[in-house]
């Protein structure tokens, strides 16, 4: 793996930042002129013919790995157990953020999801953010999000430290991921048709945790396949509120 310092990180942050803002328009730009050269090349005999819904797929495909490449091109220096309490066994993911590990509980005996943020330049900021994400969810206790349960502090170096946040644990996959292997196993021909009885239930489990963090007067502001979980038991769960406000936020 490979470690940054803090000026190096601070220019991965912003490559991530300005894609995050601009990412989706680049892509559908890059999409429509390789497919319009793609469908000349076809045209002419130089390409084999494909669906246009297959070559955009590929394209996007293209596209999403290589900024899967930059976000997960630098992983954390971490110690074996965080806080002499929390015994680190995987990671499970990784972002521009940081990177989320699944960990022992060796007070609780249990398995937990703890999330790391990485270094930065501006560390008092994204302290005040992680702690403020904390205050969000402290005994939030809602059907379809995992359960906050601590906020612990890890050393960085001799003089730096940070701190981290412990949820329950979700064993499954992103609904991403998901999606992605239904796909494939229907088949990706353009004669394939999608599940809409499945995707009408996701979306109407999604909705029911949104309608419940609503009334809480909670908004996520940052719903998106990667930040919805779904467990072995096929149950949903709504995850990643850093960036969500309460009301009182708003005033």
């Amino acid at each position: 793996a490979m470690h940054l310092d803090l000026e190096e990180q601070e220019q991965i942050d912003q490559i991530k930042h300005f894609w995050n803002r601009w990412g989706n328009l680049i892509s559908w730009v890059l999409i429509l002129v390789l497919g319009a050269n793609e469908q000349y090349l076809q045209q002419t005999r130089i390409l084999p013919n494909e669906s246009s819904s297959d070559r955009t797929d590929r394209i996007k495909q293209a596209i999403s790995k290589f900024f899967d490449v930059l976000y997960g091109a630098t992983s954390l220096a971490l110690p074996e157990k965080i806080d002499n309490r929390y015994q680190l066994i995987e990671a499970v993911g990784r972002g521009g953020f940081g990177e989320v590990w699944s960990a022992k509980d060796l007070v609780e005996n249990r398995e937990v999801a703890i999330k790391v943020p990485r270094p930065r330049r501006h560390q008092a900021k994204a302290l005040l953010d992680l702690k403020q994400e904390a205050e969000k969810l402290r005994g939030l206790k809602i059907t379809g999000v995992p359960e906050f349960y601590d906020l612990c502090s890890l050393q960085l170096s001799d003089d730096k430290k940070t701190v981290c946040l412990v949820f329950q644990y979700i064993r499954g996959q992103t609904l991403k991921k998901a999606a992605e292997e239904r796909r494939v196993r229907q088949g990706t021909s353009s004669e394939s048709r999608p599940d809409w009885q499945w995707i009408a239930n996701t979306m109407a489990n999604v909705a029911e945790i949104l309608q419940q963090l609503h009334h809480l007067r909670i908004w996520h502001w940052d719903l998106k396949p990667e930040n919805i979980l779904i467990d072995e038991l096929g149950k949903l769960w709504v995850v990643d509120f850093g960036l969500a406000t309460h009301d009182s936020q708003r005033l």
